[in-house]
């Protein structure tokens, strides 16, 4: 595969192409210390985190991530807000999100201040119907992001891309068919190690636990489903139920609890894991991210398991981000402008830099960022003319220390944030 480069930005000659010209900037260290214009501050003055306690039930081995110094279960969990919204974004939207902006995640604004996880009021809505919709939509992104951040499971898939009647028979030889009548689990997940997962994702904020007629209901879910491989054995697949309790502030005595269980299917298990089913879930999940980045061949090439010309080519504009930390990561993508903005960047005849409109305004939000590491992009086009086995070569990327509350970086190397912190370098083709 080769680059075509067809034009250079560059950076503006006027700040030195710095970020933070003339304003403060939060910066943090690995021990999450951070500095305002070189005067060190605590990470609770400006980390946008809430916790949340934590039940699991049924892990034969208790996950590295949730144990404690003395090995035993943590009692809670740090949630950090930027990639909770982050994982909303990816599940939830196609190309266009109501507000892009994950420090204006519109959940957020219905939590309390309280630094343990608490909505305002009576739930996620003013009416019964609302509420249970925004739990389960907020259990989601939980979902999403326990498994991402805990669980070391960073791909996903919504199941109804792979039941039988979708893509049937285009699943490298795979079938996902429903065999029951009633909700089939939500998600195919996979793992680096070539493993596929069920996931079951739900939110409450009426009292839930392992043992109440809800738990029972949802792990029935997991036998409404069966996997079959190309030989025509039935194979049992892992899975998971994720069930969030969300506190209400008018029952300051409830703590919001997340209980995690794994389940599985009926079926033979696969014993050295399936790399052909996880590539599968891997390309359906770039599916959802190349469509946000505008880019809609290849996202329907990577969610129909199809393959493009190698004649037809991908135009696409590679930025990097101003931190410190990300120095020498490019990223592709672009910014959604926040309504009532301006445009961050202006074209002149020596490249694009910051754009110097309406200085005086400090109100004026310029937009989001988001993008994908510049070797994963790189990776899902090579599956678009090649096909879901080269995606092989696509593993999740190192997890990044926190940086910055208002950016999300995941290990699929998806990464959002204001778009001031981004800057434009190259427009290449692929």
């Amino acid at each position: 595969m080769s680059e075509h480069l067809t034009g250079r930005f560059q950076p503006d000659r006027r700040s030195g192409g710095n970020l933070g010209s003339g304003r403060d900037v939060w910066l943090c260290d690995s021990n999450n210390v951070g500095t305002l214009s070189g005067k060190r501050c605590s990470s609770s003055d400006f980390i946008l985190f809430k916790t949340i306690n934590i039940a699991i039930n049924k892990f034969p081995v208790t996950p590295p991530l949730l144990m404690d110094a003395s090995g035993a279960v943590r009692s809670s969990l740090d949630i950090n807000l930027a990639a909770l919204y982050h994982h909303y974004y990816l599940d939830c939207y196609g190309r266009v999100p109501p507000n892009p902006d994950p420090a204006q995640f519109e959940h957020v604004q219905l939590l309390t201040t309280q630094t343990e996880l608490r909505v305002r009021g009576d739930g996620l809505g003013a009416n019964p119907a609302t509420r249970q919709h925004r739990s389960n939509e907020l259990g989601q992104a939980f979902f999403r992001w326990f498994l991402d951040q805990y669980l070391d499971i960073p791909f996903f898939a919504h199941m109804h891309d792979a039941l039988q009647g979708r893509l049937t028979n285009m699943l490298n030889g795979f079938e996902v068919e429903r065999i029951a009548g009633g909700d089939a689990p939500d998600y195919l997940c996979a793992s680096d190690a070539n493993h596929v997962f069920l996931g079951e994702a739900k939110g409450r904020i009426d009292a839930i636990s392992f043992g109440s007629k809800d738990f029972a209901t949802w792990r029935k879910q997991f036998d409404r489903v069966k996997v079959t491989d190309p030989s025509g054995t039935v194979r049992s697949v892992k899975g998971f139920i994720v069930a969030i309790r969300f506190a209400r502030e008018s029952q300051p005595r409830v703590k919001s609890l997340l209980l995690a269980e794994d389940p599985a299917t009926r079926g033979e298990p696969f014993r050295d894991g399936s790399p052909a089913l996880r590539n599968v879930v891997v390309s359906l999940h770039y599916g959802s991210v190349a469509q946000k980045l505008d880019q809609p061949l290849l996202a329907a090439a990577l969610r129909t398991l199809t393959t493009v010309p190698a004649e037809i080519l991908f135009p696409v504009v590679t930025w990097e981000c101003l931190f410190e930390p990300f120095k020498g990561l490019l990223f592709v993508g672009g910014y959604y402008q926040s309504e009532g903005g301006h445009d961050p960047f202006m074209m002149t005849p020596e490249g694009a830099t910051l754009n110097p409109l309406r200085p005086l305004r400090l109100d004026l939000a310029k937009g989001t960022f988001f993008g994908l590491e510049l070797g994963q992009f790189k990776r899902i086009v090579e599956a678009a003319r090649g096909g879901t086995d080269t995606l092989s070569n696509l593993r999740a990327l190192n997890r990044f220390p926190f940086v910055y509350s208002a950016i999300s970086y995941l290990r699929d190397g998806s990464i959002l944030g204001p778009a001031e912190m981004f800057r434009p370098v190259n427009i290449v083709t692929f």
